[in-house]
């Protein structure tokens, strides 16, 4: 499980895939969090995460991958 702890209103987390955590954008019907202390689950392997608002990811680097067993 992973933790993200943020301002709520002025960010939030989606659930990308790889090639939308490379050019940061989001697909249809994203799995988002915008509580400020979200709970997500991990799968194993790769999970991929940015925040949606615009310009967070690809002008700010907002977004983490994270590896799991």
């Amino acid at each position: 499980m992973a933790v993200f702890r943020y301002p709520p209103g002025e960010h939030d987390v989606v659930r990308v895939d790889a090639d939308g955590y490379n050019t940061c954008t989001v697909s249809e019907n994203p799995e988002v969090h915008s509580s400020g202390l979200d709970f997500v689950t991990l799968h194993p392997g790769e999970n991929y995460f940015i925040c949606g608002f615009a310009g967070h990811c690809s002008d700010e680097g907002m977004r983490i991958a994270v590896t799991t067993e």
